[in-house]
């Protein structure tokens, strides 16, 4: 169209200002690519997306664990470029493994979805502006409602296990 969305900051030291925009969560497929449009007066802006594990609880929060997985970066400063969040079971995949050195094996990718698109909009120190359009998320496969999908299979394992003999 003839938008786009439009934002200025003023940072120091630091080494992210993340901006959000919820993706309705989407099952993790290979066909899964979240694509958007930034144009910024500086470099190394990054899309990222926010992958939840509906199988594996933080032990401190008892929430489902989640983790960014990365996309491209932006380099064409002055310049509209699109960035992508694609191969999304290998990039999942590399999380588990990080997560699974932090929580133990028990950590599971099944049933994962992205619920959050976010780019990292911190160029450095100083001003920095962004113009940000046509996000689009294809190959999208909607989770639908993940808490009684994540309730009932866990209702469903602990009924094979209080039946199972002894």
């Amino acid at each position: 169209g003839s938008t786009c969305e439009s934002l200025s900051i003023t940072a120091g030291n630091g080494a992210y200002v993340h901006i959000t925009h919820p993706a309705g969560n989407c099952r993790v497929v290979g066909e899964l690519t979240i694509r958007l449009w930034v144009k910024a007066t500086r470099s190394d802006l990054q899309v990222m997306a926010r992958v939840v594990l509906p199988e594996s609880r933080d032990p401190q929060t008892g929430q489902p664990l989640s983790a960014l997985v990365r996309g491209s970066f932006y380099k064409q400063v002055g310049a509209w470029q699109e960035l992508r969040v694609s191969n999304f079971p290998q990039l999942v995949e590399r999380q588990v493994r990080t997560l699974r050195s932090q929580h133990g094996p028990q950590v599971d990718s099944r049933g994962a979805y992205v619920d959050l698109v976010a780019i990292n909009i911190y160029g450095g120190q100083g001003q920095t502006q962004v113009w940000i359009d046509d996000l689009e998320i294809d190959g999208a496969v909607p989770a639908g409602d993940i808490s009684q999908a994540a309730g009932g299979a866990s209702a469903a394992a602990a009924t094979t296990v209080a039946t199972q003999p002894a």
